[in-house]
């Protein structure tokens, strides 16, 4: 649960679930962004990316982050 909240300003930041620009809901399939609290995103979003793919590539820079942040909470 605590990983997941210090993950969700990055989630946010990437705008993974951007209304104004919906053409549909998808099945989250980022593995950094699932079980955040919900399972359904929307592209294109509101920093340019296309598909998942794209949000993938850059949301996935911050993992050694995650990590880091995850291990200092369960120790």
């Amino acid at each position: 649960p605590k990983a997941a909240a210090r993950m969700m300003p990055i989630l946010v930041f990437f705008g993974l679930m951007s209304i104004s620009h919906s053409k549909g809901c998808e099945p989250i399939t980022i593995p950094l962004c699932k079980g955040i609290g919900y399972n359904l995103t929307s592209f294109p979003n509101s920093y340019g990316h296309e598909k998942q793919e794209e949000a993938g590539l850059e949301v996935h820079q911050f993992f050694p982050l995650v990590e880091v942040s995850s291990a200092n909470v369960f120790q």
